[in-house]
């Protein structure tokens, strides 16, 4: 320049600029070039001048510059000079403002020149008036369209404000001018990250690297990219170059780390986010990656100082405080973690995995009104975020509001069908409600889905349960228990299935197992007890039994909650025997009343009100019989016992049954007498009472009902006066079958077979022969001493033992077993072969 070799020095500034285009020094040298005519020699800045401002902008006097260049503004008002060298120092001490002002004059001066419209685009750019430097820069590439420089900030521009089709578009002609332009390579890889065109941007990244070997941000990008789609080897080794290039480079050790996390390497990963901190201590994405690891380690306190470092480097850090409420979620700690998300959400207001997790924390708070509010809030920001509906319908169920619940599963299943979670809740609901078949679709379809979801396979085996189809649900538990073989849960309801089938040696494994796992496993336990009763082990039985207070699922009643010890066999006591499961329970174990009896100073028994009557002409005098046990108080006894805990001190071999079992009721002889006349008087026939279901709450209850159409069309068969000892509406039933079968049931409408308990065991007195399933009427019945026929389901309650017609519990009951799956049409024909048979006919 300064010996006017200025083609020369044209061509130097504009190598330079290529590839240091932000070279300030080189735009000025340029732009004096450019702006020199030769008609306007004589406009001329003289040299000294120019060696003086270029001597102060050369030491960043950047203040004095612009004091001298304002002098000179005056002097050559015809020289763009002046302004552009003012322009570029007012740009270096951040007075945007003014170097926009330069650059226009320079521009006024010299409308047509593509530097100063350049230059002008690069100063609106880093004022942030990013609309107005796409009019610069475009300006620019109009007077000159391969304007290098003005090309890649105008794609820069765009890419900054998410214009990415345009930035690409932008970038490739930047690429057309010059195809070793290294800069648009990499620009343009960045934008094609943007827009999830991994495959694309590493093609780009690669071209840039090959242009120029030492171009170590353009590594650092391509390492990004990699990882992006899980190449991870070749990630790693881009970051390493990159750090080849510049070994203190903290963002390509970042890269590096996260790369080396998902190859399962831990320690080098935290090695290198390490590394990355000793040249940026203040990196908050390295400590936030440090936290995700400790994380994943489940070294979660680690993970906690960690997050919060990164949170503290950088406070709008959204994703560090959201990333912090996971890590105490995981550690139970809900209020830290809601507080966490909420801190999320306060810097960024959409962010909506942060409102669903904060949902979830309120929901395990029971705070579910306001979890309901946050999921709602997360719907509203995106439409289509399943998760949202799902979690709201799973807290609308804790509500009991099940119907809203499915409606929430249906939305998220309509806009996700694959949505396994979504099909497991589903099926959950529809258990809730009953409707075990439609739970057993969903909860199928969420494991097609996701084949390991045990989950799903749980309740699985629980619906199939409940639809009385153990074989299913004893698969479906099996394959949990491949993955998860000590799911003490799930083991004990692989037993309860087993018991249902009658497979008790397999459901005494299962409980076994169970139990050396879980030494103090209430359920297995009790269940235990109940298969040693079935083999009449009976003290082993009893005493595990005792466990049935604290097992889930227990149809038996409320616990006495008292000031008193259990009664454990002493004499002399004042003993309360108070009632637990149901009447037929009560009426079972009452025949132990007198035997504590005799060892007791006082016995006070608590009772179905409806049974006090036939209790107290049964029993001893001195026994008190009550309904409430509220209506007793802690002074008028000194120890209490369940009335089913009495076994355990009085039946310890089949023995210890026999004083009892020829019965220890005892109905009102004058109403049994008249309603035997009343039941006689048109016929010398058998009176043969029957009934045929019962609504007990037990799981398995309704296998022991039998309909009345099926029992009538083989009784009907024997001759007899049939009476109805069924308590319920039956009257339109019993009419139905009259009418199919010709079968005539008699019913003595004076009692009442569910309320009148003293009159049914009269009415039960009064038949020569009960026909009954296993229900109230069979123990009735059974401590009446009336002869009695029991029809028991293919697997029977354990009080009645695997195999025999006989009884220990009474004396004349005769049990007809059910041995097939196939209906009751074999048992049924027994009993009547046998009722018919002379020898085996009640007189």
């Amino acid at each position: 320049m300064k010996k006017g070799e200025l083609l020369n020095a044209k061509e130097l500034y504009e190598l330079v600029l290529k590839d240091y285009p932000k070279n300030n020094r080189a735009r000025i040298g340029l732009s004096r070039i450019l702006a020199i005519k030769k008609d306007d020699l004589d406009t001329l800045i003289p040299e000294t001048i120019l060696i003086d401002i270029e001597t102060t902008y050369t030491k960043q006097q950047y203040d004095a510059v612009v004091s001298k260049i304002e002098n000179l503004i005056d002097a050559y008002p015809k020289n763009s000079i002046p302004w552009e060298l003012y322009g570029a120092a007012s740009a270096q001490i951040d007075n945007l403002e003014n170097a926009v002002f330069a650059f226009k004059n320079a521009i006024s001066i010299e409308p047509k020149s593509p530097e100063k419209h350049y230059n002008l685009g690069t100063a609106l750019k880093q004022a942030g008036n990013l609309e107005a430097a796409i009019d610069a820069f475009m300006t620019a590439i109009k007077l000159k369209p391969d304007h290098l420089l003005a090309l890649n900030n105008l794609g820069n521009v765009f890419k900054e404000r998410r214009m990415l089709d345009e930035a690409i578009e932008v970038y490739q002609k930047a690429i057309c001018v010059n195809p070793n332009y290294a800069y648009a390579f990499n620009n343009l890889g960045i934008v094609l990250v943007e827009k999830q065109k991994f495959e694309e941007a590493i093609i780009s990244y690669q071209k840039a690297v090959k242009i120029n070997v030492d171009y170590a941000e353009a590594y650092y990008n391509l390492a990004y990219a990699l990882h992006k789609i899980g190449r991870l080897s070749e990630s790693i080794d881009a970051s390493k170059k990159a750090l080849l290039i510049a070994p203190n480079f903290p963002e390509a050790l970042i890269n590096m780390g996260n790369a080396l996390q998902d190859q399962g390497n831990l320690v080098d990963a935290i090695a290198s986010w390490k590394k990355a901190l000793l040249f940026d201590p203040n990196s908050a994405y390295a400590y936030f990656n440090i936290a995700n690891a400790r994380h994943e380690e489940q070294r979660f306190s680690e993970a906690i100082r960690s997050y919060k470092k990164a949170a503290s480097l950088k406070p709008d850090f959204a994703e560090a405080y959201y990333n912090l409420g996971r890590t105490y979620a995981q550690q139970d700690m809900y209020g830290d973690a809601l507080n966490a998300f909420n801190d999320a959400i306060s810097i960024k207001p959409d962010y909506v995995e942060a409102y669903v997790n904060a949902g979830n924390m309120l929901r395990e708070l029971n705070r579910l009104d306001e979890a309901i509010q946050y999921y709602k809030m997360s719907q509203k920001l995106n439409p289509n975020y399943v998760s949202a509906y799902l979690n709201e319908g799973i807290a609308l169920q804790l509500i009991g509001k099940i119907d809203a619940a499915i409606c929430r599963y249906s939305t998220a299943l309509a806009r996700k069908p694959d949505f396994a979670e979504a099909h497991y809740q589903y099926g959950v609901a529809k258990g809730i409600q009953g409707q075990y078949t439609d739970a057993v679709s969903f909860l199928n379809e969420a494991i097609f889905l996701d084949p390991n979801y045990l989950e799903a396979r749980k309740k699985l085996g629980d619906a199939f349960l409940a639809l009385n189809n153990p074989d299913d649900a004893i698969l479906s538990y099996k394959l949990v228990l491949e993955t998860e073989p000590y799911d003490t849960k799930t083991l004990n309801n692989l037993g309860a299935a087993l018991m249902d089938l009658g497979r008790f040696n397999e459901a005494f494994e299962a409980f076994m197992r169970t139990l050396s796992i879980m030494p103090n496993c209430t359920f297995a336990l009790n269940n235990l007890g109940k298969i040693h009763w079935l083999k009449q082990d009976f003290t082993r039985a009893f005493e595990l039994m005792e466990w049935r207070w604290h097992a889930d699922g227990q149809s038996i009643g409320e616990k006495l909650k008292s000031v008193h010890s259990t009664w454990r066999g002493e004499e002399g006591a004042e003993v309360f025997v108070w009632k637990e499961q149901g009447i037929g329970d009560e009426i079972m174990f009452g025949s132990m009343l007198s035997e504590i009896n005799k060892k007791s100073k006082k016995l006070i028994v608590e009772c179905d009100r409806r049974l006090i009557s036939l209790y107290e002409r049964s029993f001893p005098e001195n026994i008190r019989f009550i309904a409430d046990r509220n209506s007793l108080s802690d002074s008028e006894y000194d120890s209490q016992i369940a009335i089913g805990s009495l076994p355990k001190h009085f039946r310890h071999e089949r023995e210890d049954f026999k004083n009892m079992s020829p019965g220890w009721l005892k109905a009102d002889s004058d109403q049994t007498l008249v309603l035997r006349e009343k039941l006689q008087a048109q016929t010398k026939d058998k009176i043969i009472g029957i009934s045929w279901f019962t609504k007990s709450a037990g799981e398995l209850s309704h296998k022991r009902n039998i309909p009345l159409e099926v029992l009538a069309k083989y009784l009907k068969r024997v001759p007899g006066k049939y009476v109805n000892l069924q308590y319920g509406d039956t009257a339109e039933e019993i009419l139905e079958v009259n009418h199919r079968v010709n079968f005539e049931l008699n019913t003595v409408d004076e009692i009442d077979l569910f309320n009148d308990i003293d009159g049914l065991a009269a009415l039960i007195s009064a038949c020569d022969i009960v026909i009954s399933i296993d229900n109230l009427t069979v123990h009735l019945a059974g401590a009446l001493g009336v002869d009695t026929r029991v029809l028991l389901p293919e697997v029977p309650e354990e009080r009645w033992g695997v195999t025999g017609s006989d009884t220990y519990w009474y004396d004349q009951l005769t049990l007809h077993r059910k041995d097939n799956k196939n209906g009751w049409e074999q048992q049924l024909e027994c009993l009547t072969q046998d009722l018919l048979n002379q020898g085996n006919y009640a007189s």
